[in-house]
């Protein structure tokens, strides 16, 4: 419909229509002229487009040889793209150390995870990792860490760590297919523990 009313307001999977007006070409010589239109467009997550999907997209150009008259070229080539996005795999948690000293118990945990490496994966932009502790354990200020690939530690400009005493909030800016995050923490309880409580 955007064809005939002109309606520049575009819905989800709606076609595009770009209405140029009067184009007058007064440059008579052997070689073509050419209008080109560029423009973006984003992928909706939805269940029918996931990694590996492909979507098919042409156009059609209609013009008006006279003032009363319509002329509707053949559709152009169709050019496909592959969707690809983050897959996050292998997420897991667990304590890595403890110690008891005076009845409170510290316990150093490692969050991991990895940003599938394959034909249809992309980078994972503003990966956002919460954590909320149990209410007996408290973040040690100044522990977390974040390690890429088991040996680059990320730095302030690599992440924003929004952590609070109770809760672990980190977001990542970017995670490239392959990669693998694990954040370490160390905790501390927040009173004196029992045995296996």
């Amino acid at each position: 419909t955007s064809a005939t009313i002109n309606n520049d307001s575009y819905g989800d999977g709606t076609d595009v229509f770009f209405k140029l007006g009067t184009l007058v070409n007064n440059d008579n010589d052997s070689d073509s002229e050419f209008v080109v239109l560029e423009f973006n467009v984003l992928v909706l997550n939805t269940i029918l487009n996931q990694a590996g999907v492909p979507l098919d997209n042409s156009f059609t150009v209609t013009f008006d040889p006279t003032p009363l008259t319509t002329q509707v070229e053949p559709n152009s080539n169709t050019v496909t793209v592959i969707v690809v996005e983050p897959q996050l795999i292998n997420i897991g948690k667990e304590y890595t150390s403890q110690t008891l000293a005076n009845g409170l118990l510290s316990a150093t945990f490692d969050v991991s995870f990895s940003n599938a490496n394959g034909p249809f994966s992309s980078t994972a932009f503003d990966t956002h990792v919460l954590d909320q502790l149990s209410p007996f354990l408290a973040l040690t200020p100044g522990t977390l860490t974040v390690i890429r690939n088991g040996f680059y530690t990320l730095g302030p400009s690599d992440f924003i760590n929004n952590s609070t005493t109770g809760t672990v909030d980190v977001t990542i800016h970017q995670i490239a297919p392959g990669d693998t995050i694990q954040l370490f923490y160390t905790t501390t309880t927040t009173s004196v523990v029992q045995p296996t409580q």
